[in-house]
């Protein structure tokens, strides 16, 4: 792999790879972090074992892939770091429903985050892998018609359709909350072209992507099982079992990704940065505008 500042080693046909010799806390040139959103580009998702960060250090990495998101609405953050959020399970808890599901974060966003970042804190002996699929190799393996058709389309993403789904709402939540979540709405091309990479790519997902517009609801439903269960496809998928110290770098735009569900009886850690999206998914035809429903969900 054509890197100067540290060795590159794929993990699978497709997606993933392995980052070596290099330690980010103590990176002074500027390179190496150019260096590092190439690879995450290129890549999708990168892996770097050993890398037992300072908080300073972490937000630093975070902030060469731009302007980190604060205050996550479900997990805490030190507070003296508020670009932080701490990740934790606690046995005595169940296991968090809301991530057993192929996703990619934000979608409900008019603009969606571009890269998430998260660090092993404690790991499992057993289970705790996280997995990756590639929306670019989704794309390319679907027949020719089937691309075009899909290129037309625009779906709806939604988070309190999530949530109602997985019966948060009932015990979470206030009239005021359910107000305030229901507008986390955002309408995005099925297929659209990656805005670092220019890629084609499918940008749809279990978790969020409830119903296609313009088509009567059965072809909605088909369609979107169709995508989502390739997702499932190995042919697509990289998995991680997390080392501690363990450092994962992904373009959320790029991929979608599954956390395992078969760690309890044993706690879970972890920190996660997010980096924010600096603008709208697109079209491959850059003249095919939104509808206007998606500009008004732009203006609220």
């Amino acid at each position: 792999m054509d890197y100067k500042h540290f060795k590159v080693k794929k993990a699978s046909t497709r997606i993933g790879a392995y980052i070596s010799e290099v330690n980010f806390n103590e990176v002074e040139d500027k390179e190496v972090y150019k260096e590092l959103r190439k690879a995450v580009n290129d890549f999708g998702v990168v892996f770097v074992r050993k890398q037992p960060l300072t908080p300073e250090a972490f937000v630093r990495l975070g902030c060469e892939f731009g302007k980190l998101e604060s205050s996550h609405p479900v997990f805490g953050s030190p507070a003296e770091h508020p670009e932080i959020q701490l990740i934790t399970y606690d046995p005595a808890a169940p296991l968090p429903a809301e991530t057993g599901t192929w996703h990619t974060d934000n979608t409900y966003n008019a603009i969606p985050s571009a890269y998430t970042f998260l660090r092993a804190v404690d790991i499992p002996p057993l289970g705790g892998d996280t997995l990756w699929a590639s929306n670019a190799a989704i794309y390319e393996d679907l027949p020719e018609p089937m691309q075009e058709m899909l290129s037309r389309f625009v779906a709806r993403h939604d988070l309190f359709w999530r949530l109602r789904e997985m019966n948060y709402m009932a015990s979470k939540s206030t009239s005021e909350d359910e107000q305030k979540l229901s507008k986390r709405v955002a309408d995005h091309p099925i297929v659209i072209r990656h805005p670092v990479t220019g890629r084609a790519q499918v940008f749809a997902h279990r978790h969020f992507t409830n119903f296609v517009h313009g088509v009567p609801e059965e072809v909605s439903t088909t369609l979107l099982q169709y995508l989502f269960n390739m997702a499932k496809r190995p042919d697509y998928q990289v998995r991680l079992t997390w080392e501690p110290d363990m450092l994962t770098i992904w373009d959320n735009i790029a991929t979608q990704h599954y956390a395992t569900q078969d760690y309890h009886p044993y706690p879970r850690a972890m920190m996660r940065m997010v980096a924010a999206g600096s603008s709208r998914p697109q079209p491959l035809d850059s003249t095919k505008l939104y509808p206007s429903s998606a500009a008004e969900l732009v203006a609220a």
